[in-house]
């Protein structure tokens, strides 16, 4: 009999304390059954502190849909290509607008004497 009594105080204390015995002898002696319980979990203990703000910086940091493009921001090709196009409307623009402009900036490009000798 007091076997038994004690058999019995002990599953009340371990099911006050969250530890079904049912449970318990369902289970295979090797391994955790992983439909009922999350392995190697503990839940934290009640504190003095709230969760307040701990839950509105969760919330603030939602992912949106960003995509890498936005991350990284703009590659440095596609950069240099959207200058080089500008400096092309701009070379194009002036040949229509001032020829002999253009003619006379060409002539000192390619003007010998400006050339630095090595």
């Amino acid at each position: 009999e007091a076997k038994r009594l004690a058999a019995l105080q002990k599953r009340r204390e371990l099911k006050a304390a969250g530890i079904d015995m049912a449970k318990v002898k369902m289970k295979k002696k090797k391994g955790i059954d992983y439909s009922a319980e999350i392995p190697f979990h503990h839940k934290a203990p009640l504190g003095f502190y709230t969760q307040d703000e701990e839950q509105s910086i969760v919330q603030k940091t939602e992912l949106l849909n960003v995509g890498v493009d936005k991350l990284e921001g703009e590659r440095r090709d596609d950069v240099l290509d959207k200058q080089q196009k500008a400096d092309a409307r701009k070379n194009r623009k002036r040949k229509k607008e001032n020829l002999p402009l253009d003619v006379v900036l060409n002539n000192k490009r390619n003007d010998p004497e400006q050339v630095v000798k090595r």
